[in-house]
């Protein structure tokens, strides 16, 4: 076996910080001691004529679940967590091994994509389109909060919360992070349970509630991948397909919000008249 590189590739900090971190099952469990026969029926990827030559190398061998490792690690990023001698096991990549299933993990940046992208053309282009997801009798979204009975400051409000936590979930799909994917994630869960309320309050029909619903169950997904594991601190540089696919996300969402500011969407006030030009021809 040759002496690993100084840096991996595919990851993993300085091996020279010379710690290499073993997992197990259960906590508690003693490191296994690779001198004693029969030590690499629990040694995992690590067998024993590694841990030898690791410990030949200088190496500090240390033996605890990766959860526990991250909790006690205020840094965990940086540290080379489960880098293995094959070169293929990163640091975000140890962490992902909780991960129920890897697919769980990239179906979070889909939810993310599609929260982000949604979100943002209802609040941009989608203002003052009539849609079937309104209440009965809106045709803009100043007429929707008023249906709902919401004052104008409370609609200012929810405008800048819902922007400001889809721009989170789609900076989380460049950067993934526990901590940006919890506040994106919170903050719509928390908004979509309350439009969804909102539909309850007016009696909307069934259908109107399609959009909001859809929404609250991504957002639900996120914080149940969140707490399986599934999200961790990831460089952008990891993954280019997934940091270009949501460069490619941030471009369209942007996008959105300069047409509608080009074309005068957030011009609140203009919607007041539009109603009451409305009333005037009905009269």
């Amino acid at each position: 076996m040759e002496k690993p590189p100084r840096h991996n590739a595919e990851g993993c900090e300085y091996y020279d910080q010379k710690l290499l971190v073993l997992t197990k099952q259960q906590e508690g469990e003693a490191c296994p001691d690779a001198s004693k026969p029969g030590a690499d029926d629990n040694l995992g990827k690590v067998q024993k004529e590694e841990m030898n030559k690791l410990e030949e190398w200088g190496y500090t061998i240390k033996c605890q679940t990766i959860d526990s490792y991250l909790d006690s690690t205020p840094n965990p990023s940086s540290s080379p967590i489960g880098c293995l001698l094959d070169n293929d096991f990163t640091c975000s990549q140890a962490r992902m091994a909780t991960c129920p299933c890897s697919a769980l993990a990239y179906l979070v940046f889909v939810a993310e994509a599609g929260i982000g992208l949604w979100i943002w053309s209802v609040w941009s282009w989608r203002l003052r389109i009539v849609t079937s997801f309104r209440p009965v009798g809106a045709e803009n979204m100043v007429q929707e909060f008023k249906t709902y009975g919401y004052p104008m400051w409370f609609f200012y409000l929810i405008f800048a919360c819902k922007v400001s936590f889809a721009s989170i979930l789609v900076l989380a799909i460049i950067l993934p992070d526990p901590i940006l994917t919890l506040i994106g994630a919170g903050g719509m869960f928390a908004l979509m349970s309350g439009a969804l309320l909102s539909h309850l309050k007016v009696k909307d029909p069934v259908g109107r509630y399609i959009a909001a619903s859809v929404m609250w169950v991504l957002s639900t997904y996120i914080l149940i991948a969140l707490s399986k594991s599934c999200v961790v601190h990831t460089p952008a540089s990891d993954d280019l397909v997934r940091t270009c696919s949501g460069c490619v996300v941030a471009l369209a969402c942007f996008i959105m919000w300069l047409r509608s500011c080009l074309r005068g969407d957030y011009n609140f006030a203009s919607y007041d008249e539009l109603d009451e030009k409305k009333e005037g021809l009905l009269a």
